[in-house]
Parts: C-alpha cells; structure tokens; sequence
C-alpha cells in the first residue's frame, strides 16, 4: 500500500520536466559574442532574471555574419552562420560542423558583428522615416530598435524599443564601439562634428569668447545614446545602440548625472514590477547659451550643403 503511494507521488514529482539547458545572460554569455536567434527573432530571456532556458534538442542559430567563423574548441568545419542544439547543461551539438558536445561559452567571434541600419517604407512625426537598427544574417534583418529621423535637419527625433524585466540583468563587460552612422548623414564628417573638439568649436562659433564659461575641463558635450547601452541584454544588442540616428551631442555631467540615475531606476523598477514595456527616448527643441553681449543665441553643430542647420543639443525625454 504505501509502496503504490510512493510510487504515484514519485511520478507526479517526475512529470513536470525542467529545461535541459539553461543560459544565463550574467554567466553564459562570452565575448565577442555572436548574434543569437531563436525560433525566427534575436533571442530573449524567458524571465526576469536573464535565463534562457530550452529543452532536449531546442534550436539556436549563432551567427558571425560580417565579422568571419564561429570560433570553439571542437569546430571541424568553418562556418558562418549555424544551428545548434540543447545537449543538456551549456552543451550543445551539431554533428556536422561540431566534433563533439560543446559548452555554449566559449562560442566566439574573431571580432564583434557589425549592427546596421536601413530606412523602412514606415513614418513618423511629420513624415520622418523610420531607421531600423539591427543585424544581417543570411539575407534577414533582425531589428533591434528603430529610430524616427529627421533627415533634413540630421537629428533623431526618437528612439523606440522594448524593455522587459529581463533587461536589468544585462551582459557586463562589453567594449564600447565606435559610433557609425551609414551614411545617413549626407556629405557631413558627422564623427569629427561629434568629437570634443567638433563640439567646443561649434558653441564657439555661436557665442564666441563665452564658450570658456561653459566648456571647461569639468563640463563639455559628449555624444550621448538615446536608447541606452544597458537597456540592451547581449552583447551584440547593447552595441547596436552605438549609432549616430541613436545619438545626440549632451552636457557630461547631466549624461552622466541625472539622466544616468533616470536610467537605471527606470530598468530596475521595470525588473521589480516585472513590466513588459515600450520605451520612446527622444529629443526636443534646440539648446540656447547667452553671448558676450547678453543674448540668448541657438546652438548648431553645423549647415550642410543646403544651408540646413544641424542642431548641437536636444533636452531628452523618456
């Protein structure tokens, strides 16, 4: 009698099946992480704290695509782009291009893949295109956010993506990329306009000698991100952020101030609350500082061939 109970509670316990692989977003993840997708999308955690978890035999597909192979210990043949499948534990295989059951962290490429962006059919405010961001794999587009742009005035307008609990777990310890912009400012040097020295001459050219008042060593403008690096969970995703039509020049003490506390508390609530959220981050109006003589003068980084003005500093808002 008791032999029979024991043995129907043992089945019961036995029936709910745990995920046979597990990857968590703080201790699986290496680097230079290649993309991931999942079931047609870039991958997501399935909960708040960053796991990924699949069953015997789930498939990944982990790409390179712009920056060379796949790089383990146990490939035998090189690849680009490939399918792998849950072996158990951080294990995977495929038979073809893999000798042996192969530990997911050490998945690699010889450089990060390289994000890129496209102007969609979609508009925005005021007729503005719409910009995805993302990455290539084999003939696809995996979007990470878009970006509504201002391509006459070569400003962003907004950015827009998703944030879910998940999203304060990040991947740490990524390198920070240079910007880029695609080719979506026409004909300007946008990278030397958005360096130090592209900057400090910009306010110098609008209020002259005044700009020592308010560039020194402690308060200059820097590129500052709209959509965050850290509001991105991967590696690859958190990269693609680095984009000027995700860009707008910003006071370093308020980037790394305020709108950094901003930041951070937003995800972190988003995570407690377990919110599934669209986030709009975007930039409004035009800076002004007075000159020498006392007048409030607007602040351009710079005219382009058909004498529009390029703005040098938006007020952002979440």
């Amino acid at each position: 009698m008791y032999h029979k109970i024991y043995l129907l509670i043992l089945c019961a316990i036995n029936s709910h099946h745990a995920p046979t692989c597990r990857l968590n977003t703080r201790q699986h993840f290496g680097e230079p992480l290649p993309i991931i997708l999942r079931d047609g999308r870039i991958v997501e955690p399935d909960n708040k704290y960053g796991d990924i978890n699949l069953n015997d035999g789930d498939l990944l597909t982990i790409s390179c695509e712009g920056s060379g192979y796949i790089q383990h210990p146990n490939v035998r043949e090189n690849v680009v782009t490939g399918m792998i499948s849950c072996a158990g534990g951080d294990n995977f295989i495929n038979d073809r291009w893999l000798v042996a059951p192969s530990a997911f962290t050490m998945f690699r490429c010889p450089i990060p893949p390289d994000h890129n962006s496209r102007v969609t059919n979609r508009t925005c405010y005021e007729g503005h295109p719409i910009i995805e961001v993302g990455y290539n794999v084999q003939n696809e587009f995996y979007p990470v956010y878009e970006s509504c742009f201002d391509n006459r005035r070569f400003n962003p307008i907004y950015s827009k993506y998703t944030q879910k609990s998940y999203n304060a777990m990040f991947q740490t310890r990524v390198e920070r990329p240079f910007f880029k912009d695609n080719s979506h400012y026409i004909n300007i040097q946008v990278n030397s306009l958005f360096s130090p020295g592209g900057l400090r001459s910009a306010v110098e050219r609008s209020i002259g000698s005044q700009v020592d008042t308010f560039v020194t060593k402690n308060q200059m403008l820097s590129r500052g991100h709209l959509a965050a690096k850290t509001d991105f969970v991967f590696a690859f995703t958190e990269r693609a952020t680095f984009h000027y039509v995700n860009c707008a020049p910003q006071w370093t003490g308020f980037n790394g101030g305020n709108w950094n506390t901003l930041e951070v508390d937003l995800r972190n609530h988003i995570h407690s609350a377990d919110y599934n959220t669209i986030i709009y981050t975007g930039t409004y109006g035009v800076t002004a500082l007075q000159n020498q003589l006392g007048t409030s003068v607007d602040l351009y980084l710079s005219t382009d061939h058909n004498n529009n003005r390029i703005i040098v500093n938006f007020d952002k808002e979440s």
